[in-house]
């Protein structure tokens, strides 16, 4: 069963779109889209932005393993 994305994203929208805008270089670029898709609630599911950015299911996951250890 694919998993719920249920955290929040403190960055301001804007804040996320001007930084995605700077950088060069595809896997930083991708995970400030994640980023972007879960403050939108674009997507529910890591599968979903998985495909969207055609990466793995394993690797949005620990993008977002590692965003929430550093929150806490």
């Amino acid at each position: 069963m694919p998993k719920k994305i249920d955290i929040l994203i403190s960055e301001d929208l804007d804040f996320l779109e001007k930084n995605l805008r700077k950088l060069s270089g595809r896997l930083k670029q991708d995970r400030i889209k994640t980023l972007i898709y879960i403050k939108k609630g674009e997507y529910s599911y890591q599968s979903d932005i998985a495909k969207k950015l055609g990466r793995g299911e394993k690797t949005i996951r620990t993008w977002i393993q590692v965003l929430l250890i550093q929150v806490s």
